[in-house]
């Protein structure tokens, strides 16, 4: 079995029956909330409340490169169809045809930034404020065309476009309306501008227009019987979609009307489809493909050859591998017993044993900066404590995807019998897990992947809120209730946000509701000819491949 190949369908498909079994929805322009957010209104909160007027230029220069060559990439899995607003899978949108498109804003993928970082800039805007807590406006380049391919041809991009892009993702039912849960209205003010009011105020809404999957696209590309399905793929990004064939990969060619004009650099990028990691390995070291996110099995593979490929990691916090603790039910209602189960375990043994590396350890909060995050001597000192001898009987629901989570789960319930405990292990399936966990909130102790999030606030008010909608560790914590809320409200104030977040996890931390025992490090391996590779990965990211170049 292939430990990444399983995990990341696992997660997408995770991800899709999450969607239909919460009903998540939205409309057209207005935008209803699928998920109302808990307003603040404490006198403590709102009287720190700024309307902080944040702008942003318009793109950095781009790095030194040399033009021309190909550019092989590794996919493990074909796409379904074309339509990038109708699907969630990683590969269509950051790996696959998606990339033909534009957002209106992108996450940096500058060579040197520390990761993981959920950090924003401009692609199709030149500047955006923050006019009050609930309203922002765009200022759009000028300067952007669509790719000329039929039936577009090449017009001018206008803030309609943008209009149209974000009402249709908000159809009803449609996979990634939810992005878009906090938009009430979008008005056109002309001359290239727009403004989005918000129903509530959130922080992390640049950061769902800069996910992979908020596309822009023109209207003139919907076909009335077909959507998007069967294409075409018409975009106004760095490349140009040339072809698609199952079981074989995508095909792109460079964008010579691009308005970023130094790039990209290559003249055609190809993610060719290999399922297995033995054949995915033999390709690398044969120089048939150029960059491989390997998978925790075809890193011992590769361990096998006297080999060494360019090796580069990056990492997101909040996604990944959890322990959670559901303090509504004995015998975690107890704060004691909580911080004796965690006292018991080595988290960071376990990614070096386990995850052969291939993880952090973190309080299991997205981060928007690396600088956010927890120490692990930090994490270390609130988790130390007296383990003692408890025997009480418990369950740990654990989510079957794949070898390595049950490797986990065999290694939490060893350490946890030697001091004591008396665990049982329930392994659950995918879709038994969603419902189980996610909705029905049946559990003791869980072991597996948190619902999708798109950024703190979306992480932290459905969550960790007391009245979150999916408040999965049943507890009232009137504390942590006033520090989310808190950090919702200091929107693009970096740093007091920055200070609130740390607390947030502190608080998590001592007591011991949580912890990322393996937050997502993806390890990617290249051959010797490829420069400029900084990949930023983090909600479907996928601007760092228009900056790669060849040095052959």
């Amino acid at each position: 079995m292939v430990f990444g190949m399983r995990y990341l369908m696992a997660q997408i498909y995770l991800s899709a029956v999450f969607m239909v079994m919460l009903g998540c929805s939205s409309s057209s322009v207005p935008i209803t909330s699928i998920e109302p957010q808990p307003i603040p209104t404490s006198t403590e909160v709102w009287s720190e409340v700024t309307a902080a007027v944040t702008p942003t230029t318009s793109s950095p220069t781009a790095p030194y490169g040399k033009n021309g060559g190909r550019l092989t990439v590794v996919v493990e899995a074909d796409t379904l169809h074309l339509d990038v607003q109708q699907d969630i899978s990683e590969t269509l949108a950051a790996r696959g045809a998606g990339i033909a498109y534009s957002r209106l804003m992108r996450l940096k993928s500058t060579p040197g930034l520390d990761q993981p970082n959920l950090l924003i800039e401009c692609e199709l805007c030149t500047e955006w404020e923050l006019l009050d807590p609930w309203t922002f406006r765009f200022k759009l380049r000028d300067d952007v065309r669509w790719q000329n391919v039929f039936p577009v041809r090449g017009r001018r991009l206008d803030a309609n476009d943008l209009l149209f892009s974000y009402t249709r993702q908000g159809t009803e039912g449609w996979p990634n309306a939810p992005l878009l849960k906090s938009v009430k209205e979008i008005r056109i003010e002309g001359d290239g501008t727009f403004l989005v009011n918000l129903n509530y105020p959130d922080p992390d809404f640049l950061l769902a227009l800069a996910n992979g999957h908020s596309k822009i696209i023109p209207h003139e590309s919907i076909n009335d019987e077909t959507g998007l399905f069967q294409g075409p793929v018409v975009g106004s990004g760095p490349w140009v979609w040339k072809s698609s064939n199952p079981g074989v990969g995508t095909i792109l060619e460079k964008n010579k009307n691009y308005f970023e004009s130094e790039l990209p650099f290559v003249e055609e990028i190809v993610f060719q489809v290999i399922d297995d990691s033995e054949t995915q390995v033999a390709a690398l070291l044969a120089d048939e493909i150029d960059v491989l996110n390997i998978s925790n099995d075809g890193w011992e593979i590769l361990q096998l050859y006297d080999a060494t490929p360019r090796t580069i990691y990056s990492k997101q916090s909040g996604k990944g591998i959890f322990i959670a603790f559901n303090t509504g039910r004995q015998p975690f209602a107890s704060i004691t017993m909580r911080r004796q189960v965690l006292a018991s375990l080595n988290p960071w043994a376990y990614v070096d044993d386990i995850w052969n590396g291939q993880s952090f350890v973190s309080p299991g909060i997205p981060v928007i900066d690396s600088s956010w995050l927890m120490a692990r001597e930090e994490i270390e000192a609130l988790l130390r404590g007296d383990v003692g001898n408890v025997p009480a009987p418990f369950v740990i629901t654990v989510a079957d995807f794949g070898d390595i989570y049950l490797d986990q789960a065999l290694r939490i319930q060893e350490d946890l019998r030697n001091t004591g405990f008396d665990p049982t292990l329930d392994i659950v399936n995918p879709i038994e897990y969603a419902q189980q966990i996610w909705v029905d909130g049946e559990f003791q102790m869980l072991l597996g992947p948190m619902p999708p999030n798109n950024g703190p606030n979306g992480f932290l008010f459905p969550i960790l809120h007391s009245g979150g909608a999916w408040n999965l560790l049943g507890h009232v914590d009137s504390e942590l209730d006033l520090l989310i809320e808190k950090q919702q409200m200091e929107l693009f104030d970096s740093q007091a946000r920055a200070e609130s977040i740390f607390k947030i996890q502190r608080h998590i931390v001592d007591q011991a509701y949580m912890l990322g025992l393996g937050d997502n490090v993806d390890r990617w391996v290249t051959n010797d000819a490829v420069r400029g590779f900084s990949p930023n990965p983090a909600i479907s990211e996928y601007s760092f491949w228009s900056k790669v170049w060849m040095d052959e």
